[in-house]
């Protein structure tokens, strides 16, 4: 027993020499290879970047989320053709489950019934980037026009009902057609009321 405790002093003395010349080993290699871990390192951050650039696509939905102002009037006429005209300005909220942002490149309008079928032209889309679990809101600003020829029909009373999904795209040109769950999701809205143009006067 006596004589083991020196040979256990000597193994533990043979770990600095074994670390100092592995150290020693791999400085060598780093040396000797350093263009190739470099050319290496390079080769797979340009991998990455064309994985980012071309495999991977905005993942944007819709968050269910209404409030107040997420559809108001903004401004309503009769034009030269004697037909109601209304501005509409929409604020839907948007996230991106992808690491990859995008932004909501385009929006279509599709009528649910054939009656009262409006005109809709979009006058604008705030294409802000959203990046990943980024919640934005989008304001939509659109044209409405019920073709009334109210000018032929004054003193008389409309009503106005028009049923209407909400297609939007991403920059992609993909649909954007989930929810944060993963459900189909699409925003859907109905216009209905009495419109009636008076006459007031004649200069």
């Amino acid at each position: 027993m006596p004589g083991s405790k020196p040979a256990q002093k000597k193994r533990k003395g043979k770990h600095p020499s074994l670390l100092k010349a592995a150290a020693r080993q791999a400085r060598r290699y780093l040396r000797k290879n350093m263009l190739a871990l470099l050319a290496l390192l390079v080769a797979i951050a340009a991998l990455c970047v064309a994985v980012y650039v071309n495999v991977l696509q905005p993942d944007i939905r819709y968050i269910p989320v209404i409030v107040s102002d997420t559809m108001t009037v903004v401004d309503r006429k009769i034009d030269d053709n004697g037909n109601f005209v209304f501005k509409f300005r929409m604020r839907p909220k948007f996230t991106n489950f992808s690491i990859k942002s995008g932004f909501v490149d385009r929006v279509e309008f599709d009528p649910q019934t054939i009656a009262n079928l409006p005109d809709i032209k979009i006058t604008s889309i705030n294409k802000v980037l959203i990046r990943w679990h980024e919640e934005k809101e989008i304001d939509i600003e659109f044209l409405l026009t019920h073709r009334t020829d109210v000018l032929s029909h004054l003193n008389t009373s409309w009503e106005v009902s028009t049923d209407l999904v909400m297609a939007a795209f991403d920059n992609t040109g993909k649909k954007i057609d989930k929810l944060t769950s993963g459900l189909f999701g699409r925003i859907r809205f109905k216009l209905k009321g009495d419109l009636k143009a008076e006459l007031k006067e004649i200069r």
